[in-house]
């Protein structure tokens, strides 16, 4: 149980760094192409979304 707690911790601080980071904005802030998503949301949050509703991309 330790560890999983140790990973999460973990993880959240590397995300905290990355999403602070400039050269990570394109992941996290820029809209994805009309092509592939409608909504214009970031490249981070389709890629959650669609993991967490089991979509095929």
């Amino acid at each position: 149980m330790t560890k999983a707690i140790k990973y999460t911790k973990t993880f959240k601080k590397q995300f905290k760094k990355r999403y602070q980071d400039p050269k990570w904005r394109s992941v996290f802030k820029s809209p994805l192409p009309q092509e592939l998503d409608e909504q214009e949301r970031s490249p981070w949050k389709f890629i959650i979304i669609t993991v967490f509703s089991q979509l095929k991309i």
